[in-house]
């Protein structure tokens, strides 16, 4: 299953599409298991009500960004649910409490550096008149961060960078 973005969000639509062309892919595309998010912890939670209502009930879902993933994992805990026994769980975007769940989540890190200085030189080129004409498409590279959440990793214990 997955958990979705809001329909207007450029992100969401994309990761959207990304689950249904790996689903379809899989020759398991199924349109009831796309649950409606909004990128926040109470979409979270009502995406965690509605998967545990489903029947047959997923084994696995993507949520398509952390702050959703992490309340749903707080409902599922609350509601008796295992994960990643009962349920595996990703998300996207590795926000630095992913690391420090139980269990840790298995999410896709995007380089915030990174598109944080394309977003300010393209504002800057706007700002000078030096956009291009028609829009630009920029894709930046993501890395899969497996942890526990998904069922393939090992639990090893987190420390801060500054500690030794």
């Amino acid at each position: 299953a997955t958990v979705t973005g809001p329909i207007d969000n450029v992100d969401a639509n994309e990761r959207r599409q990304g689950y249904r062309d790996a689903m379809h892919a899989a020759g398991r595309a199924d349109l009831a298991l796309e649950l409606q998010g909004d990128f926040t912890e109470v979409g979270g939670h009502h995406a965690a009500m509605a998967l545990l209502a489903l029947t047959p009930r997923p084994t696995a879902v993507f949520v398509a960004n952390d702050h959703m993933a992490v309340s749903l994992l707080a409902t599922l805990r609350e509601r008796g649910v295992s994960v990643p026994g009962d349920i595996a769980v990703g998300g996207f975007d590795d926000i630095a409490m992913a690391r420090y769940l139980t269990p840790a989540l298995s999410t896709v890190r995007v380089d915030l550096d990174t598109l944080g200085r394309l977003a300010v030189a393209r504002l800057l080129e706007r700002s000078r008149g030096d956009a291009p004409a028609q829009g630009r498409v920029e894709r930046l590279s993501a890395a899969l961060v497996i942890r526990e959440s998904c069922g393939f990793a090992p639990r090893t214990p987190v420390r801060p960078a500054s500690a030794p």
